[in-house]
């Protein structure tokens, strides 16, 4: 239930608004930083062990296929889960930026 305009004002200064805040922020920072480390699993961890797969698909071998197009598809995953996460913690925490001030 989004709170009234006349009492977000009086709200932004209570213990409570602050406390839903600093709940917020901290589910920020560790959904980022999960976020960050499948990023640099996809990209660096994964690339680094690609060339022992001696796997061929349909002539082309597969890390060329996890480069071109398996990596740029997790990345788009990746953006999407961030922001339909972020968005459900900040719903959650009444701190929604789409909801009127």
């Amino acid at each position: 239930m989004p709170i009234p305009s006349a009492s977000r004002e009086q709200d932004r200064t209570s213990g409570q608004f602050r406390a839903r805040a600093a709940r917020n922020w901290s589910t920020t920072r560790w959904l980022t930083f999960a976020i960050l480390l499948a990023w640099f699993g996809i990209t660096f961890v994964l690339t680094w062990f690609a060339p022992s797969l001696d796997t061929t698909i349909l002539g082309w071998p597969l890390p060329y296929y996890m480069g071109a197009q398996g990596a740029p598809l997790v990345y788009l995953l990746l953006i999407a889960a961030y922001t339909w996460l972020m968005n459900r913690a900040d719903r959650r925490d009444g701190l929604d930026p789409e909801s009127p001030s």
